[in-house]
């Protein structure tokens, strides 16, 4: 879903859900190279996507995201967790 655990939140779905279950901890790693961006869950990667390719600007056009032009397009700043 698109707001599994790992998920891009309301962008890009989980493949597959590598989450645990509720009460235990579950490991993340983001990786960022460039505009490539990889969700890791429990060692399974889970999301990849591209920032500002035409998949990832039509997925913002088309989300609760569309209001904040400049979403996604910081080079620098803070990632949240939920």
């Amino acid at each position: 879903a698109l707001t599994s655990a790992g998920a891009n939140f309301g962008l890009y779905a989980t493949q597959p859900s590598a989450a645990k279950p509720a009460g235990e901890w579950n490991a993340v790693r983001l990786v960022a190279r460039g505009n490539r961006v990889e969700h890791w869950l429990n060692g399974v990667k889970v999301a990849e996507y591209e920032l500002g390719s035409s998949e990832w600007l039509g997925r913002i056009r088309a989300s609760k995201f569309a209001q904040w032009p400049s979403y996604g397009r910081a080079r620098r700043g803070h990632i949240g967790l939920q």
